[in-house]
This record gives C-alpha cells, sequence and structure tokens, in this order.
C-alpha cells in the first residue's frame, strides 16, 4: 500500500469505538445462531473489512451531533455486516467454494443445508433489527435492496455465458448484488441521523458509486492478487463461470478466454495465457481506470454535501475512496486527474 494512503484502522478512527460496538453485537447474534457448533468456524473467525457499516456509521457521524452514538443506530449498522455475511454463505453454497478469507466455507465444513439455514436466520435476524430500530423508510430500503440482490443472484446462476459476458448485464448484475447493498448503507447512517429526504438521495448516491467501484476492483484483484491475499484460489471467479469485467474487456478487445476452464481452476497453462492477454490488452489499468470513473463521482458527491471544512467522518470516506484503489494485490498505477 502507498505510504500516502491510510490504513482502515487509520480511516476508522472516527468511528472505532462505534465499530467495536457494531462487532460485539455481531458475534452475540452469530454466537445464538451458531450456538450448537464449534467456535472456531473460519466463516466468522474474522467480519472482514466491514466497509458496509463503516460507510454507514461515517455517514451518521458526518451529519450527526458528536457524542456517543445511539444503541439503534449500532444495531442498525450490524444489521448491514449480517445481511453482507449471510450473502457471503449463500455465495459459497451457489459457487461450491470451499475457502472464504483463507478458511473454509460453512457449508464445506457442514452441509449445504445446515450454511443456507444459517445464512437465513442472519438474514432474518438483520431484517427483524431493522424492524425494530429503522424507520418505516429504511425497512422500505432494505426490503427492496434484498429482492434485488436475490435477483443479481439469479440473473448470474441462470443467464447463459453469452449473456453473463455482455458489458451491460455485468453492470446490472453488480448493481444489484453490491453498488445497492452500500447504497442502503449509507441511507441507513444518514436516516438515523436525521437528514432531510433529499439530501438523503446525494448519500445514496455516494454509496451506489462506491460500491461499483469496490465490487470492480473486487473483480479485478482475483486476476491480480495472491491466493494469500484473496483468501482462495486466484482466477477462482472465472473457474466458477463468472464472468466479470476483466474477461469482459478480454472479450470486446476480441481475445478469447482460456478452453482449460474447469471448477477446480485454471491449468498452469491456461493462466499463462491468459496473464499474456490481459497485459497485451492492457485489461488491469482499463478496468482500474473505469473504477476510478465511479470514485470520482463518489468524491464530488461527497464534497456537495460538506461545509468549507471537512469533518473527520468526511475525510474518512475521501480515504476510503482512494483505499479501494490502494489495496493489497492491486498493481501501481498512476491516475490523472
Amino acid at each position: 500500500m502507498d505510504a500516502g494512503i491510510s490504513s482502515l484502522n487509520e480511516i476508522y478512527k472516527p468511528i472505532a469505538d462505534d465499530l467495536q460496538r457494531v462487532d460485539r453485537r455481531l458475534l452475540s447474534i452469530v454466537a445464538e445462531a451458531l450456538d450448537p457448533f464449534p467456535r472456531e468456524i473460519g466463516a466468522f473467525r474474522s467480519f472482514g473489512k466491514r466497509l458496509r457499516p463503516a460507510v454507514c456509521l461515517l455517514i451518521y457521524r458526518m451529519n450527526a451531533s458528536s457524542g456517543e452514538i445511539p444503541q439503534a443506530v449500532i444495531e442498525q449498522a450490524a444489521g448491514v455486516e449480517l445481511m453482507h455475511i449471510a450473502t457471503l454463505i449463500h455465495d459459497d453454497v451457489v459457487d461450491g467454494s470451499y475457502q472464504r478469507r483463507g478458511h473454509q466455507t460453512l457449508h464445506r465444513l457442514f452441509t449445504d443445508k445446515t450454511a443456507v439455514l444459517v445464512g437465513d436466520y442472519l438474514y432474518a435476524t438483520a431484517i427483524e433489527l431493522f424492524n425494530r430500530h429503522g424507520t418505516r423508510h429504511v425497512v422500505d430500503v432494505v426490503t427492496r435492496t434484498t429482492v434485488g440482490m436475490a435477483h443479481g443472484e439469479l440473473m448470474q446462476v441462470l443467464m447463459t455465458a453469452e449473456n453473463r459476458s455482455r458489458r451491460a448485464v455485468y453492470l446490472d448484475i453488480i448493481s444489484k448484488k453490491t453498488a445497492d447493498f452500500f447504497a442502503a448503507g449509507a441511507v441507513v447512517g444518514a436516516d438515523a441521523a436525521g437528514v432531510a429526504l433529499d439530501r438523503r438521495e446525494f448519500f445514496r448516491k455516494f454509496g451506489w458509486n462506491f460500491g461499483m467501484a469496490f465490487q470492480m476492483i473486487d473483480d479485478v484483484l482475483d486476476y491480480t492478487a495472491t491466493q494469500n491475499t484473496l483468501g482462495k484460489p486466484v482466477f477462482q471467479d472465472l473457474a466458477d463461470g463468472k464472468i466479470t469485467l476483466p474477461a469482459i474487456l478480454l472479450i470486446e478487445s476480441g481475445a478469447d478466454l482460456p478452453p482449460d476452464l474447469s471448477s477446480r481452476g485454471l491449468t498452469s497453462s491456461g493462466q499463462s495465457t491468459l496473464t499474456e492477454q490481459l497485459a497485451r490488452h492492457d485489461i488491469i489499468p482499463r478496468c482500474i481506470r473505469e473504477a476510478d470513473g465511479y470514485l470520482v463521482e463518489a468524491r464530488e458527491i461527497l464534497q456537495s454535501q460538506n461545509g468549507r471544512e471537512p469533518s473527520a467522518p468526511h475525510r474518512s470516506l475521501l480515504a476510503l475512496c482512494d483505499y479501494i484503489l490502494q489495496q493489497k494485490g492491486l498493481p501501481e498505477f498512476s491516475f490523472s486527474r
């Protein structure tokens, strides 16, 4: 990571105590759900980067008075992350993935049925948290987002490879599965802070643009990072039949995808061929530029909603935009802005 880019711990400083409260709430919910199972289940050793509750809490802090965040806001931020964890569990079952963040997935340790039921439980618990602690507006937003996420997953599973390789379809899928979810978390934070409805739309757009960029870069990392960084095999998305932005740009450039794809990944010769094609057609820099276009929009939206002197939460949200493009596993890249 570039020395000029803050680490997540630094970025999260304005909400460090708040995130700890969210973590404790998540652990209590997960412990209740998994009470019959061993506590060392890999899927719950770490809650990952916690970007979704962080965006929610930073937007709340940006718009609310200082002081301790009400427990109702913590509950809703926990609900945002619970929904994310549930989608990961379900995705692992659908994709047949055996590793997540370097640990065995829930369905690998137990059964598909067990994993699906745990994911359902976490989803239902999240909805209960929003119903109990959120406004009617928040419940409506979360409900629509959940329907969209399920539809995006169905599109990914049921569509033909030819349809999934179209850029418009890819953008629709990541909008439904990722960007709309970040947007919903942003709305939750703005709503809890009492932001007027018209201004909430600005934060929704910030979350959506941030989420689009995040997913594009996450898809790029599948092609550029190591297995240790990813916590799963390199090129696994492609092996699972997921046609993401790098593959789409390759197809648009007239290149053929490796023919030796299987659920176990690519052969070494297939990986070499793919790596050469990515370099020949400048695929990774093109993907990063496309993601940066969404981050430019996200930054502009944030700037329009801040006063003369940027607050600490505002600066952290801007730093998150920078962080997305400086994650471990991405190649060095210069932007001309």
